[in-house]
């Protein structure tokens, strides 16, 4: 195990950017010999890995940000209330987070090997791909959720934009891709659009308004985010803006 000058263990970034010892496999299958001359896997590197994503979602929530992971239990706590194998009736919306099967599909069966039933009955596979669209880009969507949030914010810092400034200053990064997750990047870009020019978009074939889910999203959050807690914050963030409001 190499460690720096002062003896701390080093670290480098694995496989889908998760954390692992220097020297341990990337994968977390290890392994060891046995006595009967076959190799069998160990758990270190897994146990170590499991330590390491736990570190880098308290650092995170030190930092004042919302982890991955209470961004992902929010979401789908709105979107399916929590139900790896909800159907949308209505449309192609499949699991916990109802991504659009007709839209998705084909990028969910190359990253998880999976159909359609099989991943309706992977909790696995569907955090994956969750966290696959939070950190990474697909085929259809070439930009992922957090590269989507600092475009945006690039974009509304225009003085053309008029209150979309002040509507997008006053959303934490979770909130925008909560949006995004919820409408779209271009639909994320027509409600920024419609505060600016003092219009409520609407969401196409969707029951919720983007106010309704960002309220809902709020709510589902971990109480240790809201007053007295990490960020200091009320649970009905950016209420002068009209998300509050119902």
């Amino acid at each position: 195990m190499k460690k720096d000058k002062n003896g701390e263990m080093l670290i480098i970034i694995g496989q889908e950017g998760t954390i692992v010892p220097e020297g341990e496999a990337q994968t977390g299958e290890a392994q060891t010999g046995d006595t009967d001359g076959k190799i069998a896997p160990s758990t270190r590197g897994k146990k170590e890995e499991s330590i390491m994503s736990s570190a880098v979602q308290q650092k995170e929530e030190q930092q004042g940000n919302i982890s991955d992971v209470d961004f992902m239990s929010a979401v789908k706590n709105v979107e399916s209330s929590d139900n790896y194998g909800s159907l949308n009736i209505d449309s192609t919306a499949t699991g916990a987070y109802q991504f659009m099967w007709s839209l998705y599909g084909p990028e969910i069966t190359d990253i998880t090997g999976l159909d359609r039933e099989g991943f309706l009955e992977s909790k696995k596979a569907q955090d994956e791909f969750m966290t696959h669209m939070i950190n990474n880009p697909t085929t259809i969507k070439p930009t992922s959720y957090k590269e989507d949030v600092s475009d945006l914010r690039k974009e509304y810092t225009d003085k053309r934009q008029g209150d979309a400034i002040a509507f997008v200053n006053s959303l934490r990064d979770d909130e925008i891709m909560a949006l995004i997750h919820f409408a779209g990047r271009q639909g994320a870009r027509k409600i920024m659009g419609g505060v600016r020019d003092g219009e409520d978009y609407i969401i196409p074939g969707k029951n919720k308004t983007w106010r309704n889910y960002l309220v809902e999203y709020n709510k589902s959050l971990p109480k240790k985010y809201f007053i007295g807690g990490l960020l200091g914050m009320a649970p009905m963030i950016g209420a002068g803006m009209g998300i509050g409001k119902m």
